[in-house]
């Protein structure tokens, strides 16, 4: 039987064209439009792709490392890095847990960035 509900974990990269991101984007972008057409192979299962925004994890610490004057997107981590805008993962996880039951009202197949919800 097909589950009632998948979120699937997506990026802001996936909608934006940052310069050294190819293969991540792509991968994001990829998986945008596979719960697209999914929610119409699975009607009976809600689909959602969540973006949920910068978190302060091993990936971004060494993203940061990156130099930011070859890869200009580099700089907004820098500047998030340490605030609001990038929290901990922990953080993050328990603003998914309260937002998953509200993901019901949202149109499956959709594209949701969790820091406008």
């Amino acid at each position: 039987t097909a589950p009632r509900q998948a979120v699937l974990i997506s990026s802001g990269a996936g909608v934006r064209g940052n310069q050294g991101w190819s293969a991540y984007a792509l991968s994001k972008a990829t998986l945008n439009m596979l719960v697209q057409l999914y929610a119409h192979d699975m009607p009976d299962t809600q689909l959602v792709a969540l973006a949920p925004g910068l978190i302060d994890t091993a990936m971004q610490a060494q993203l940061r490392e990156v130099d930011s004057t070859v890869f200009p997107s580099v700089r907004r981590m820098h500047e998030a890095h340490g605030t609001g805008t990038m929290p901990g993962a922990e953080t993050v996880a328990r603003r998914l847990l309260n937002l998953l039951p509200h993901l019901h009202d949202v149109e499956s197949g959709s594209f949701i960035d969790m820091r406008k919800r």
